[in-house]
């Protein structure tokens, strides 16, 4: 489970319903709790949940907050070894996860744009 949520970080397509459901469950929360943290009503929560296996139809913005609690969660800022990690993942997310770029993609094993 540990690897599975890191790797939800930067994974090159749009999360799924399921794997909501799973950062959601992983960190132990409620529809509720998980919605409060961004700022989203618990409805849409289990809206994105209903698509399984299926991407949600949240909006970029929304997935890259997902995907920086989920790194904030698991690499705290007060641990110094994580600095350098952290500032290069928040770099990648929030320049392609957002409403106006497209996200990321791998070919031949790189990261593009």
């Amino acid at each position: 489970m540990d690897m599975a949520i890191i790797a939800l970080i930067t994974k090159p397509s749009r999360l799924t319903g399921g794997e909501i459901k799973f950062i959601r469950t992983y960190f132990n929360l409620s529809y509720r709790a998980f919605a409060e943290k961004f700022e989203i009503t618990a409805t849409a929560v289990q809206k994105w949940e209903k698509k399984r296996n299926r991407q949600t139809d949240m909006r970029l913005t929304a997935e890259r907050n997902v995907r920086l609690f989920i790194l904030n969660e698991l690499f705290p800022t007060h641990i110094k070894d994580n600095d350098r990690f952290r500032k290069l993942v928040t770099i990648i997310l929030t320049e392609h996860f957002n409403d106006e770029r497209k996200p990321l993609e791998f070919q031949n094993n790189r990261l593009v744009a």
